[in-house]
């Protein structure tokens, strides 16, 4: 079925993209979620007229060759209800012009899960998760494109699209719950709230999570988040 008017979804009985990587590219102030199998892309969707680009591309095959998501800024405060899992693959049918990006985000820490959907998932919904690999899915909503879904996130954290993630040093509660109060923080939500003065933000940053930073276990996030962090508040404070 066609989940886009150019993007074919085809239902399979195991994950396809098993062996493609996963990253969360983080910064404080924006941030991608990018898998990226081991083909060559030779056709990408075009940026969208916003900021903000959900990037799909593929090979001269039409086969799925990588995925560059932005995360946006706004917190959606309600709730996620799946209707259906399956898992699938994608693929090109026609020339593709581009894919709406996402407007909302949810990171739900004692889920461990990023979700980000492009209007509030409300009940006359039907959702269904297609599930490309381990961990990383894309949402539909009456079978159309509707959003994606990272699990364990913070396992996938890194600064640098190229940079290895660590698999050794898991993340544990205490950093999703750090986590998800520096992205209430940094959160549309909040800058509105704050009459968009940003030195405000980077002053929460500064005294209510930076002292918390040693919370995190894994040295290659913990230095990808300090650094990010004293970037912003140096920059806004």
């Amino acid at each position: 079925m066609l989940i886009t008017p150019d993007i074919e979804l085809i239902e399979t009985s195991q994950a396809h993209y098993g062996d493609a990587s996963v990253r969360w590219v983080f910064d404080t102030n924006s941030s991608v979620v990018c898998l990226d199998t081991t083909s060559k892309p030779q056709t990408r969707s075009e940026h969208w007229i916003s900021d903000n680009s959900d990037l799909f591309t593929f090979t001269e095959h039409g086969e799925l060759a990588g995925l560059e998501l932005c995360v946006p800024g706004e917190n959606h405060r309600g709730s996620l209800r799946i209707d259906k899992t399956i898992v699938g693959r994608i693929n090109l049918q026609r020339q593709i012009y581009n894919v709406p990006p996402t407007t909302l985000r949810m990171f739900e820490p004692h889920k461990r899960q990023l979700s980000c959907f492009m209007q509030a998932p409300t009940e006359k919904f039907s959702l269904t998760r297609v599930s490309l690999r381990k961990d990383f899915a894309i949402i539909l909503a009456d079978n159309q494109y509707f959003g994606f879904e990272l699990s364990n996130p913070l396992d996938y954290l890194v600064s640098q699209h190229d940079a290895p993630i660590d698999a050794v040093n898991p993340a544990d509660t205490h950093e999703y719950l750090l986590i998800g109060a520096l992205l209430e923080i940094v959160s549309d939500n909040t800058v509105a709230a704050l009459d968009n003065d940003m030195a405000l933000v980077a002053n929460e940053l500064k005294t209510k999570i930076l002292p918390h930073i040693q919370l995190i276990k894994s040295p290659s996030r913990k230095n990808a988040m300090k650094s990010s962090l004293e970037d912003f508040i140096d920059y806004y404070a």
